[in-house]
């Protein structure tokens, strides 16, 4: 259902999904990559890709499609290569585990944040995202001098808490509030500086 909705997000602008592992980056990058045409600007890109990985390698087929994941077991020069993918609008979307985010100064039109939080139920040794890694997920949404707003869609196992609300509510300990980029509480947006962004965001219950 998330793969469909941020294929569907795609004709807005970029897109990151952030989920919880590696596999399903993968996975849901393919997903994605099933709801879109070729695209021909991602050629060039593919071609690299097709020789530093490999026909068979499954990103090749993503890129086809404008579409790529991202995880730390890939090689840095095919990281690079799909972060300036992204930058220079060859891909439309990206499905990442947190080192996307956490590293690279990459913003987009939408962030679809598929990833437990802290205080959530957890299976095994699964972590979820500190309040701190969650507004810097959040903060990627809007491109400065290219759009006047952001998307953010925040998935969640089952109808928001009152307690999630703080939790994106800033402050002086977890928020440090630049010209480009802000944050909000769930479900609204509000007037930012002029030349800066503003984030609208949402919740979805899966």
């Amino acid at each position: 259902m998330f793969a469909a909705g941020a294929a569907a997000l795609t004709r807005a602008g970029s897109v990151l999904m952030v989920v919880t592992s590696k596999v399903i980056a993968r996975n849901a990058a393919r997903a994605i990559a099933e709801h879109l045409d070729v695209r021909p600007e991602a050629a060039a890109l593919t071609e690299f890709l097709t020789e530093t990985l490999g026909e068979q390698h499954p990103l090749v087929d993503c890129t086809r499609h404008g579409v790529a994941f991202h995880h730390a077991d890939l090689p840095d020069d095919v990281l690079h290569a799909v972060e300036q993918g992204l930058r220079d609008g060859d891909l439309l979307a990206i499905a990442s585990t947190t080192t996307l985010p956490d590293g690279v100064n990459l913003p987009v039109r939408t962030v679809i944040i598929n990833h437990t939080v802290e205080g959530d139920l957890t299976r095994g040794n699964q972590h979820g995202l500190s309040p701190a890694k969650l507004l810097n997920a959040i903060g990627r949404a809007g491109r400065a001098g290219r759009e006047s707003e952001g998307w953010v869609i925040l998935t969640r196992p089952y109808p928001p808490r009152a307690a999630e609300f703080e939790t994106l509510t800033p402050n002086s300990e977890r928020l440090t509030v630049t010209s480009e980029h802000s944050a909000k509480t769930l479900c609204g947006h509000w007037p930012m500086p002029s030349g800066s962004c503003r984030t609208r965001s949402t919740a979805c219950s899966a």
